[in-house]
């Protein structure tokens, strides 16, 4: 998390979230009781990749939450979970893919047939 690493605070957060599926991630967002500013804590796994590649895909993720101010509400705490490492990392695919977590969840299954009224 932001300010300092809490590992209990971002089970926490996962627990009692919203969990929302983003491209590569996995994003949980939980409103902060006190209304005050929100923190970030990112998780990425051995299977994202070596440590290289696993340091600048939070590298990327944090300048992500810093530059995009609209990106999470600012009154939530927010955990990234990235579950992918594959593909081209760059800021802009990062903040294109985190951006998705705000999109409506579809209620089939992607290729999935429509169902009939």
């Amino acid at each position: 998390m932001q300010g300092g690493r809490s590992p209990e605070g971002e089970r926490t957060v996962g627990r009692n979230s919203r969990r929302r599926r983003a491209g590569r991630f996995v994003v949980f967002l939980r409103r902060r009781p006190d209304g005050s500013s929100g923190r970030l804590g990112i998780t990425t796994s051995t299977k994202v990749g070596r440590a290289v590649r696993r340091n600048r895909i939070r590298r990327l993720v944090r300048e992500a939450f810093r530059t995009t101010p609209d990106l999470f509400p600012r009154d939530h705490d927010v955990v990234v979970l990235v579950t992918s490492g594959e593909g081209e990392w760059m800021l802009s695919g990062v903040v294109e893919e985190l951006a998705r977590w705000k999109q409506p969840r579809s209620s089939a299954a992607p290729g999935a047939p429509e169902a009939v009224r």
